[in-house]
């Protein structure tokens, strides 16, 4: 029996459209890895608490992308702990001094407890998510175009402050593309712009290799503008938010973070919590200049005046872990050297940052995919 997939015949070949969200997508796909994808979350999710199981169930099949991707990586660390070795024991626990619960409280395998918190870092504000869905929609539109010979090429700046007007949009774009010649000419025509509250679609168009005698899947190219931001952006802010959030702890405290932005990498991760690099230069009187790499005083363990979030024992984090992409990641755990309570030694299989002698010792672990025992291609063959 299913506990959060349908039951349902699935004759879906084909990629998500624009705009659908993950689960919808997973939920109906009859592609053989997406049944893979779905035995994996059917799998994991029988051995999550069953007290807790309603909520999280309803968070994975969730219509928000962001919702969906926090129950995910929530039933992940989950998983991950049961495998090592580690027994959870309470969802939501009570703790001292806080009316507010972590997520889990844990027992590693040689009876130490410590509490995790897991949260999803997608480097946006809900003013942001707004537009970013506001542009889906309008892209959307152009991906349901009616192209029967041609492929649309979509280049993307600025996003939306209001709501694109499909009753504008569908029909200049519909006569755009029935007045496109059927040969490679097309290269040559002038693009269709399209500008709007702040959005300005620029689409150019390319020959199919055959007619689609369908509506939709219109989109052969899309390009957004270039990313700009700070190392450790919205890893940063996401720990900080649940760095003291629940006040005094009696035990070690682990947040675990997912940075779903593409740009993320380990050392944005490093860069969150002790700094963003920067480079110092010293002059001296007799004309000398001298360079040092250092760090900004914006880390969430590293301030302006010195280590800070005490409470705060270490962070497990990763990056774009997502039901398709198990496979593809790997963690890793970076201690607090200024922690008022250190998390000892526990086997979570994962890579780890301890702080030796004033730096970082990096020792090797397993990827997700050999501490879940996943072929190395997953989900494909």
């Amino acid at each position: 029996m299913s506990l959060v997939f349908d039951d349902i015949d699935r004759e879906h070949q084909g990629p998500r459209k624009a705009g659908e969200t993950q689960f919808s997508y997973l939920n109906r796909s009859g592609r053989v890895e997406a049944g893979r994808v779905r035995s994996l979350v059917e799998d994991w999710i029988t051995r999550y608490p069953e007290s807790d199981l309603t909520a999280l169930v309803a968070r994975l099949r969730s219509t928000i992308d962001a919702a969906h991707h926090s129950a995910f990586f929530e039933l992940a660390v989950h998983e991950l702990l049961v495998r090592t070795g580690h027994t959870i024991v309470a969802v939501e626990p009570k703790v001292p001094n806080s009316n507010r619960r972590p997520d889990f409280l844990v027992e590693a395998p040689d009876g130490e407890r410590f509490y995790v918190e897991v949260v999803t870092s997608i480097a946006q504000t809900p003013q942001e998510m707004a537009a970013e869905k506001r542009l889906n929609d309008a892209v959307c539109i152009v991906d349901k175009a009616d192209a029967e010979f041609h492929f649309l090429d979509v280049q993307i700046e600025g996003k939306p402050k209001e709501q694109v007007s499909a009753k504008a949009l569908r029909p200049a774009l519909a006569n755009w593309i029935a007045a496109l010649p059927v040969t490679d000419a097309v290269k040559d025509q002038p693009p269709f712009v399209y500008a709007e509250h702040g959005m300005t679609l620029t689409i150019g168009a390319f020959l199919r290799n055959t007619p689609r005698r369908e509506a939709g899947g219109a989109i052969g190219l899309q390009n957004m503008e270039p990313f700009w931001g700070t190392p450790g952006d919205g890893i940063r802010e996401s720990v900080e938010r649940k760095a003291s959030r629940y006040g005094d702890l009696d035990l070690p405290y682990v947040v675990a973070v997912n940075a779903m932005s593409d740009y993320k990498s380990e050392e944005d991760a490093i860069d969150a919590m002790f700094g963003s690099p920067c480079v110092v230069v010293r002059r001296y009187e007799d004309g000398r200049t001298e360079t040092a790499e250092s760090r900004n005083g914006d880390g969430v363990w590293q301030g302006a005046n010195g280590p800070r979030k005490k409470g705060l024992s270490a962070i497990l984090s990763t990056e774009r872990l997502a039901p398709w992409s198990v496979g593809q990641r790997r963690a890793r755990l970076i201690r607090n050297p200024w922690a008022t309570r250190p998390l000892p030694p526990i086997p979570l299989g994962i890579d780890e940052l301890n702080p030796i002698d004033g730096r970082l010792e990096k020792t090797e672990g397993q990827p997700f995919r050999e501490l879940f025992n996943l072929p190395a291609s997953w989900p494909e063959d």
